[in-house]
Parts: structure tokens; sequence; C-alpha cells
């Protein structure tokens, strides 16, 4: 990261102080006064015209220490990124896809948190801006936590390179382990779900899945979300705690679906199932969670 640095200029007053005056010449005295008689003395020697005082320079004086309170600034791609998350309006967080590296682990979290948030809204959600501030080791994000209280998480080691955003720790974690790469396609027929992305939450200890489901067919597709489930690596089963995604999702349009699993981490198999407009048949779609870190 780079810091800016502030640079104290100090400039010095040059005081000359101006030289003495000159002393007058002594008069001489009148015979009539003169007590030997008359006789002529010589006059006395004037005293010697002081030297004028040399010019005094006065003590420079001292630099101001720099301020200990300084906060560094983040650099720009970081700071846009996070001032775009912190809006949590789709519209405006595409801006995180751009500040971001592709593929990089802070695009793949911004993707998530982008379908996310779009599941949110589509389901009639309104998803809460955070107040974004600038620390001295990254950024802070803060929101309120429904009980008259706030919740704050903190974003640091903010990797930038070439202008992008690389990644990021959240509350001292590294994000790259807890993350799926998107791009991976399932489908049944003229239906497809495509995995956004993964990630494992750190501050809800919570695996949310975002997926973007395309009904292909002419017919009302009918989604399952609340009972998808995911197969960990040591073959656990678990269903889903939450999700926010249509029920019904009419003919040839799309939607995001989230899904989130409680202490869960990357790297298992998710299921979604669903039926088509007559219910005879079950359809189901099968993505794997691949860590990106392993």
């Amino acid at each position: 990261m780079r810091s800016i640095a502030l640079l104290a200029v100090v400039l010095f007053a040059l005081a000359c102080s101006e030289p003495a005056p000159p002393v007058e010449d002594v008069a001489t005295s009148s015979d009539a006064d003169d007590p030997s008689g008359g006789e002529v003395t010589e006059d006395p020697e004037p005293e010697p015209e002081p030297e004028p005082e040399a010019d005094v320079e006065p003590e420079p004086a001292p630099e101001p220490e720099p301020a200990d309170d300084a906060e560094p600034e983040p650099e720009e791609a970081a700071r846009r990124y996070f001032e775009a998350f912190a809006t949590y309006r789709p519209a405006d967080m595409q801006q995180m896809l751009e500040e971001a590296t592709a593929g990089s682990p802070a695009a793949v979290y911004a993707e998530v948190q982008l379908a996310y948030v779009s599941a949110l809204q589509q389901e009639g959600i309104p998803a809460q801006s955070s107040r974004f501030t600038v620390t001295d080791t990254g950024v802070e994000l803060c929101s309120d936590d429904g009980a008259g209280g706030r919740v704050c998480t903190q974003f640091e080691t903010l990797q930038v390179d070439s202008g992008k955003l690389q990644s990021f720790t959240v509350d001292g974690v590294e994000i790259a382990e807890r993350l799926a790469a998107g791009g991976q396609v399932a489908q049944q027929g003229e239906a497809t779900v495509e995995l956004v992305g993964a990630y494992h939450s750190v501050q809800a200890d919570s695996l949310v899945v975002a997926l973007d489901v395309r009904n292909g067919t002419d017919q009302t597709l009918n989604l399952n979300p609340y009972s998808a489930e995911y197969v960990t690596v040591d073959g656990r089963q678990v269903t889903a705690a939450d999700a926010f995604a249509p029920i019904d999702l009419r003919p040839g349009v799309s939607a995001y679906v989230a899904l989130a699993f409680p202490a869960q981490g990357v790297g298992g198999t998710v299921y979604l199932t669903g039926y088509g407009d007559d219910f005879s048949s079950e359809l189901e779609w099968e993505l794997t969670l691949s860590a990106m870190g392993g």
C-alpha cells in the first residue's frame, strides 16, 4: 500500500539589527575657563565609535512532528471496491467487479455478494447499506445489528496489483480457501443452473451458495430451494437453513438463488431440485464447490 507523506514547510524570517548611531565629538574649552592660564591643551581624543552589531539570525523553529493519528489511504481500486460494496445496491455493486482482477478471490467474493443481494432484492427484501470508514490497516464496514447496536467488519491486507484488487482478509481471515469460483453449469432439459460462486462467511459461519437459474422451457419451472441439500467432503448431508429464491420461475426468464448452509465450508456438492409445470417428474441439478485455495 502506498502512503501519502505529509510535508511540513517552515519559512524562516531573517531579523536584522540596525547599527547604533555614531557618537558626537566632545567640544573644547575656552581660554578664560582654562585653569592653566591660557595655555592651550590638546583636545582629548574622541571615544572610539562602537562597532555596529552583527546581524543575528534567529534560531529556526523546529519542524512539526507528523500526526500519529493520520490514516493512510487505501489504493484507489480497493477504496472504490468497498465503497461500492457498502451501498448494498446491485447496480452500484457492479463497480466491485470493475475494480477486481478477473478470477481473483476479490472478484469471486464480489460475484457472490452481488448475487446474494440481487436474490434479496428479487424477493422484495431490502438490503441495508453499510457505513464505510478508512482505518489505519484497511477499511471497515459497519451496519445496524437489528437490536440497536452495530456490527462491523474489518477488511485488511488489501492486495492490489496493476491497479486491480486481488484479495484481502475479513476480520483477519484469508478468504481464498473459503471461496468456490463459479462457471460450472448443470442442465435438466431446457432448464439450467449455473454456479455463480460460494463463500463460507467468516462472521456468520455459514456457507452461502449463489446460483443463477434459467428456465428455457415454455412452461413454469417449480423450484424447491428450501429443501436444497449439501453433501460435505466427508459425506455428511446438510439441508439448507435458509433460501432466497422464487418458487415458480416463469418461462424464458432467469433468477438468482441464494442458499445458506450453517457451519459448512466449501469443497462439497450442492443439490437443487424442482419440477416442471405438470409435476410429472422431479428435476435435480448437481454442482461441486471446489475451494479456490485448495
